[in-house]
């Protein structure tokens, strides 16, 4: 199945949960995001927020299992970022129009744009 995930800027929480579970269950995903969103094979770690002294160990575990994450899945994942929440919601139109599955987490998404 292809499934366009929309990671929305106005929700509450991120998509990318749901990305990975559809990678992993064999999904062609193409994840749609702003340009400063955490992906499904991105992430981002704050040494000033976690300064516990395994931190940076921690840091390259959670990278590792980015990379393997990726390398695995790399094929059936494409994404698109966007500055501006209209410039996704063209997006989603075209992906819809050629019979992508659309999943987000707020049905109001395009009012929202």
């Amino acid at each position: 199945m292809q499934i366009l995930i929309v990671n929305n800027p106005h929700a509450k929480e991120s998509l990318v949960g749901t990305a990975m579970e559809a990678l992993q269950k064999g999904h062609t995903v193409c994840f749609l995001c702003l340009d400063n969103d955490i992906t499904p094979f991105s992430g981002m770690f704050d040494f000033y927020a976690n300064q516990a002294k395994n931190a940076w160990s921690e840091a390259i575990d959670d990278l590792a299992q980015t990379h393997n994450f990726a390398q695995t899945h790399i094929d059936r994942y494409t994404e698109w970022r966007f500055k501006t929440p209209l410039e996704m919601v063209q997006k989603i139109v075209e992906y819809e129009n050629n019979g992508w599955t659309v999943v987000r987490e707020d049905a109001d998404f395009k009012k929202a744009a």
